[in-house]
Order: structure tokens, then C-alpha cells, then sequence
């Protein structure tokens, strides 16, 4: 069975609502997902996943300075070796995400994961796409670990 991993860094609770959404599109794929801040996970929980999403708000100014949390990245620097591991990254946003999947992903690519994709919400619209990123990211695992389920779960009428 496919375990899933959902962390994420929330700061007025966008994030935390972008990761509880993924984590109903997964569970249309796997039973096995676990959503949870950074700050309650252990280095072992991102070991044990399969796939582990990985969320941030972006801090910073409009103009620069603008990247993941500070708790995201810090959270990357515990981790251990992630080979063979899948992940994607996303991130919600006020003004403009500028490089801040690029800077999620790199610690995981650091680590051995291999970094699917990448998902950037803007905080008045956050579900926007959010359905659709998960759902790609579920089927690119799926093609290529072999793992079905009797189908996705449609959130139309969430």
C-alpha cells in the first residue's frame, strides 16, 4: 500500500487548508495519508512515506527577499536520506510565490526524492487547481510504482 506523506507549514491556516485538500484527493488513491505540520513530524515519518508532499507560505517581500517558511525549510534539514522517495512540492501565497517551490524542492533533490511537480496557491483563491495537482501527482505515482485503486474520488461536489 502506498503511504503518504502531507507536511506542511501554515501560518494564518491557508496551507494547512491547501494540505487537507490534497490529502482528500490521495485518499481517493490510498488509505495510508497522513496530513501534519512540520513541527509534529519526526525525521522517521518522512523516512516511512513513499510520497511526501511538501507545503510552505511564502515569507518575505513582494519584491525580495520571498521564499518558503522558515519552519519548511528548517523541517528539510532533519531529514534523511530520501532515495527512492517521491515528492511535490506547494506553497500558498499573497503577492507573488517567486522562487519558492524551487527552494522547497531543492533539500528534498538534495536528499535523493525526486520532485514531481510543483503547485503555488494564491491565498484569496487557494483551491484553485489545488484538485488538479494532486490528482496528476497521484497518477504520475501510480504509472510509476504500479499502484491502483478502484478510482480517484471526484471532489466536484466538495
Amino acid at each position: 500500500m502506498l503511504k503518504v506523506l502531507i507536511a506542511y507549514d501554515s501560518r494564518r491556516g491557508t496551507t494547512r487548508a491547501v494540505a487537507e485538500r490534497i490529502g482528500l484527493v490521495a485518499r481517493g488513491t490510498t488509505p495510508d495519508v497522513t496530513v501534519a505540520p512540520v513541527g509534529l513530524l519526526r525525521p522517521e515519518d518522512a523516512a516511512a512515506a513513499d510520497l511526501i508532499f511538501l507545503g510552505a507560505w511564502v515569507r518575505g517581500l513582494f519584491v525580495v527577499g520571498a521564499g518558503p517558511s522558515s519552519g519548511a525549510m528548517e523541517w528539510t534539514a532533519t531529514l534523511p536520506t530520501l532515495e527512492g522517495k517521491l515528492a511535490a512540492v506547494f506553497c500558498t501565497y499573497d503577492f507573488d510565490p517567486k522562487a519558492t517551490l524551487t527552494k522547497l524542492a531543492e533539500p528534498l533533490r538534495a536528499r535523493g526524492a525526486e520532485v514531481l511537480a510543483g503547485h503555488a496557491s494564491r491565498r484569496r483563491n487557494r483551491f484553485a487547481g489545488v484538485d488538479e495537482f494532486a490528482r496528476a501527482v497521484m497518477s504520475s505515482v501510480r504509472d510509476r510504482t504500479g499502484v491502483r485503486s478502484a478510482g480517484d474520488r471526484s471532489l466536484a461536489s466538495s
